[in-house]
């Protein structure tokens, strides 16, 4: 039977699923908020929104708690995406917070085209980050000094000092990056990230920093991988602009669009901040709480929450309990 897209739907929340990494620490919990599964172990990654067949998001509360985000979308497709939503579509975006307490990998991702050959169900990944907490002197790695060459780059892997080829860029609260597919690089120790990608985990790892696993053994390089997929564009800069002089309440403070999402960071300390929409969004709150309106429907919503909004309910309305900051991820 066909769903009727002017019928409202409640924004769903979803528990997060906690990721054990070997760089990760314990501020998920100390910053964001998040239950950690054990004390003695690190956890790296809160995936807030997954639908992979590997992963799947499960609703946190409500009659349908423990619903999976594919059955939602089944159930629900036109209500979720708007029009005539298809209800085998997959949900555009992969949504995390990290806790980088040391360096992650240097690493490459494929574009879509590239990644059909290496797994045929797999998305290419176009991502993006916003800093949402900094140790003093944290930098992210984006791309190769100019003039970098494959040849150098093979060699200086080689040789475990890939690591001076890199442009390093100082990161700190508030700062954004976009990384699109076929880029170099590394988040940086010290940092707590919010990243926002498309739904792929297709990654080859370039170099280590020397690290090694829990037997003692280097972690596998994908090395000539990388070097198919990467670009070598000295021109590009990752950082996202920010627009101080702007109506708080009204205008993002930072935006980022690409192929595959948008992202627009708005940040007030009073007032509302209402959004029109004809197609589903993701609200996550990146600092302070606040009341959230959408549809019928009136929520509490805080600081590391994450937030799926349906298109059918058409708008939003958040009014801020104090400082609040959140990203508005939708399709472009």
């Amino acid at each position: 039977m066909k769903v009727e897209t002017s019928v409202a739907m409640e924004p769903v929340l979803f528990a997060p699923i906690i990721q054990s990494r070997r760089w990760g620490g314990d501020r998920l919990a100390t910053k964001l908020g998040k239950q950690l599964p054990a004390a003695n172990d690190v956890y790296g990654e809160s995936w807030e929104i997954v639908d992979r067949h590997d992963q799947q998001s499960k609703i946190a509360f409500g009659p349908t708690a423990g619903q999976t985000i594919r059955e939602l979308i089944q159930a629900n497709a036109e209500q979720i995406y708007g029009g005539a939503a298809s209800a085998d579509k997959q949900f555009p975006f992969l949504i995390k917070f990290l806790d980088c307490q040391q360096d992650l990998s240097v690493q490459v991702h494929p574009n879509d085209e590239q990644a059909k050959v290496y797994h045929p169900s797999e998305t290419g990944k176009t991502e993006c980050w916003f800093v949402l907490d900094a140790e003093q002197g944290s930098v992210v790695y984006v791309g190769f000094q100019p003039g970098t060459t494959a040849d150098q780059i093979r060699a200086a892997v080689s040789e475990n000092r890939l690591a001076e080829l890199l442009k390093a860029y100082p990161a700190k609260k508030g700062d954004g990056f976009y990384i699109p597919a076929g880029t170099v690089h590394a988040i940086g120790q010290g940092l707590v990230i919010a990243e926002i990608q498309q739904p792929s985990d297709l990654t080859f790892r370039l170099y280590d920093w020397g690290c090694v696993d829990q037997n003692g053994q280097p972690r596998q390089l994908h090395v000539d991988d990388a070097l198919a997929v990467m670009t070598l564009d000295e021109s590009f800069d990752p950082r996202a602009a920010r627009q101080e002089d702007r109506d708080a309440a009204s205008e993002p403070l930072q935006t980022i669009v690409s192929p595959y999402f948008q992202v627009d960071i708005y940040e007030f300390s009073e007032g509302t901040l209402q959004i029109s929409h004809e197609e589903c969004l993701v609200l996550m709150v990146l600092e302070g709480a606040g009341v959230m309106q959408s549809g019928e429907f009136s929520r509490e919503v805080e600081l590391g929450q994450t937030w799926l909004l349906p298109a059918c309910n058409g708008s939003f309305v958040l009014e801020a309990g104090s400082g609040v900051k959140v990203a508005v991820v939708r399709e472009p």
